[in-house]
């Protein structure tokens, strides 16, 4: 599959990690959000997620099979991520996908905001929603090799039992529900999810296997 929002001509809207981490410190300063509804909701959670990315920066550690796997490419890969500075479950993965591009200078990291690329995000739906973040892996040629996101199996699980609760919690309360998720599990769900997403690209024979 192509992405064409890939070409090296149309990327000219894609931050890179630090350049989206300005934007979303700006926009803490400045009390707004990115996408076009503004709230004084949108623009807490902005703030927050911008608190919680500097912190999660500081204190991820990623787990050795996983860095061994991510050294092992060999081939220039795009690594695009959908995103917007409100969304919660964007700032818990962010860091730990930065952290690994990092590692390996074949691969290329862009983030991309959802709402200005409708086109790109409308083909990478999970169950017909524009949940984000969602990470995509190409090769060169822009052949898609592998997706993840928007959030671990695990907890979308719980989230899908949520929103089909007749009687479920206000949106708030979940809300605290989620993060109390994340705390306890300190992005180890992330990076197992990630392992298997590589296992996945690996299997394709489009980049060396991990020794």
């Amino acid at each position: 599959m192509k992405i064409h929002q890939l070409a090296p001509a149309e990327t000219r809207n894609s931050f890179t990690y630090e350049r989206y981490k300005k934007l979303m410190e700006t926009l803490k300063e400045e009390g707004g959000t990115t996408g076009p509804k503004q709230t004084e909701e949108l623009a807490y959670y902005t703030a927050l997620n911008h608190q919680r990315m500097k912190r999660l920066d500081k204190s991820v550690v990623l787990n050795d099979a996983l860095q061994a796997k991510v050294l092992s490419i060999s081939r220039s890969l795009t690594w695009v991520v959908l995103t917007e500075a409100w969304c919660g479950d964007a700032a818990q993965a962010l860091p730990v996908i930065q952290k690994l591009a990092g590692l390996n200078s074949n691969i290329d990291l862009q983030l991309y905001l959802r709402d200005e690329n409708p086109d790109l995000m409308d083909r990478h739906l999970t169950n017909n929603s524009r949940s984000i973040p969602k990470l995509i892996i190409s090769n060169e040629n822009g052949e898609e090799l592998g997706k993840w996101g928007p959030r671990p199996a695990e907890l979308q699980e719980i989230y899908d039992n949520w929103r089909h609760d007749p009687n479920k919690t206000p949106y708030q309360e979940f809300l605290a529900v989620i993060q109390k998720w994340y705390h306890k599990d300190r992005t180890q769900a992330v990076q197992q999810e990630l392992e298997l997403l590589l296992d996945q690209v690996l299997a394709k024979g489009v980049i060396s296997k991990a020794s």
